[in-house]
């Protein structure tokens, strides 16, 4: 379940899902697999505004490689100030995605994703 890919799987459905397909996601999520991680992370941290929980998610998939999770972790630790600011890690991370040849791919799938769900969170609309 943790190296399965669910990319057929629409981010956020529109429609009630099937108990048997809830079933399967929540078991690829409980395995640790990294997109559903990652996916988890992007709902709970900008639409359900748990931003603690979505942070944890986003981080868990970024230890996993996860480069669009890598790319926004980044962003979040970057842009996060005050006394809870990581802007080294936050540079360090975005760097790695940079050197990887993949930052352009990661801004266009996280974006894609994003105009996907509704943003819930004051903190990503300003």
């Amino acid at each position: 379940m943790k190296n399965i890919s669910v990319e057929e799987f629409h981010a956020v459905p529109w429609w009630e899902v099937k108990d048997e397909i809830s079933s399967f996601l929540k078991a690829c999520e409980e395995s640790g697999n990294p997109e559903l991680l990652y996916r988890q992370g992007m709902m709970k941290f900008f639409s359900l505004k748990k931003v603690e929980s979505g942070e944890e998610y986003l981080k868990r998939a970024m230890e996993m490689e996860h480069m669009e999770a890598s790319y926004v972790y980044g962003i979040i630790l970057l842009c996060k100030g005050g006394e809870y600011s990581n802007e080294d890690q936050g540079i360090k991370l975005l760097n790695a995605v940079k050197k990887s040849r993949k930052l352009g791919e990661c801004r266009e799938r996280t974006r894609a994703f994003i105009l996907s769900m509704w943003v819930n969170n004051p903190i990503a609309k300003s």
